[in-house]
């Protein structure tokens, strides 16, 4: 059952004063004052004129309802913990519901930040970083937080604000790009970097959660690093839909490889001087159960993505060194098979051994297997 509760002067005060107190009931003015001579004659028209003004500074003229109060937010002096930051993005995410004030979340990540530790070593990435930190820091307002979400990744949450919109936003991550690829001076040499920047408006947020809006943020971020260096993507549901469907066809293509649903297609070499086979290539092919063969353009990616590509190379080259044998056992010549490594399976100290244990597993010597690179 409902309880109708009496009126309080603070609050009838308080609600008339939004209503009247606004620099927007001046246009008022005067339709008040000509309608009262019209209804009273001369006397009301003084007196109107007389107690308008009053009332209307007594209400609180030409104040203005102050901003949503954030407690949390930090200062840019200083790089937020996680747990902090995390928390305070909540609240902003809470707090900018109604719709009076917006708010943004920057990603920010410096591209090929391995490359930078290689070629100029840890110490000089750290100061890089500690250099870069410190620029992006000078960029915000006193009420915007920053955090370092990892080695060359910080999350940026703006302060709320009255006009937030995807051109201020771009706005804002064209200063961020340009202040952090400015060169830094390491040891007398200029260091050059590049940087990626996803955001999301809090208005344009996928879910209810702080989190939510972080992952999104994430999402921009990594359509930003698709795009190749230096580049700034802002999140759209579309973006999400196309992340959710890599998400499922990771976890799927995880699945086949286990279950033999990847396996290779092997593709004749052929000598054009002779015309005889001199060996074939292994080529990764998936028959999926449902949607038949699927093309390697479009699954490859999934596997690199999960970290499974050595797991391929294993799989096919079991599956090839198996065939080699099949054909020596029915008196078939094939010189050779050919499998295919990714650069990152070059780099790892320990392939030769893992070939070299596979080519005596299964009794064939070295010059049966060709590496594809």
């Amino acid at each position: 059952m409902a309880v109708n509760r009496p009126w309080s002067w603070p609050k009838l005060r308080d609600e008339l004063r939004h209503a009247i107190a606004g620099t927007q009931a001046l246009a008022f003015f005067p339709a008040g004052v000509l309608a009262a001579y019209w209804i009273g004659g001369e006397p009301a028209l003084i007196g109107t004129a007389v107690l308008l003004p009053i009332a209307f500074l007594a209400l609180g003229g030409f104040s203005h309802r102050p901003p949503p109060s954030f407690p949390l937010q930090g200062t840019p002096k200083t790089l937020l913990q996680r747990d902090v930051f995390r928390e305070l993005v909540d609240k902003i995410h809470v707090g900018t519901r109604d719709r009076t004030t917006g708010s943004a979340l920057f990603q920010v990540q410096i591209d090929e930040y391995q490359s930078l530790i290689d070629r100029h070593g840890q110490a000089a990435a750290d100061s890089v970083i500690k250099r870069i930190s410190e620029r992006i820091i000078l960029q915000m307002r006193d009420q915007d937080n920053i955090a370092r979400l990892g080695d060359c990744t910080f999350a940026l949450c703006l302060g709320p604000s009255r006009h937030m919109d995807l051109e201020v936003c771009i706005q804002m991550a064209g200063r961020l790009q340009t202040a952090i690829e400015e060169p830094v001076s390491v040891d007398g040499v200029s260091v050059f970097v590049t940087t990626s920047i996803g955001f999301c408006l809090c208005s344009r947020s996928p879910g209810i959660s702080g989190a939510d809006w972080m992952l999104a943020a994430s999402i921009a971020l990594l359509e930003a690093e698709k795009r190749g260096p230096s580049t700034i993507r802002a999140f759209s549901k579309e973006m999400q839909r196309v992340t959710q469907a890599h998400s499922a066809l990771r976890e799927e293509v995880q699945n086949a490889l286990e279950t033999g649903q990847i396996a290779p297609w092997f593709q004749p070499q052929i000598s054009t001087d002779t015309g005889k086979v001199t060996g074939f290539e292994a080529l990764a092919r998936w028959h999926h159960p449902e949607r038949g063969m699927i093309a390697p353009a479009d699954f490859l990616p999934a596997i690199e993505q999960a970290g499974l590509l050595e797991r391929l190379a294993e799989i096919i080259m079991h599956h090839a060194f198996t065939a080699l044998k099949s054909w020596d056992y029915a008196g078939v010549s094939v010189p050779q098979v050919g499998v295919n490594f990714s650069g990152s399976e070059l780099n790892n100290p320990r392939l030769i051994e893992k070939i070299s244990w596979e080519l005596g597993r299964f009794e064939l010597t070295p010059n049966r297997l060709a590496v594809e690179v």
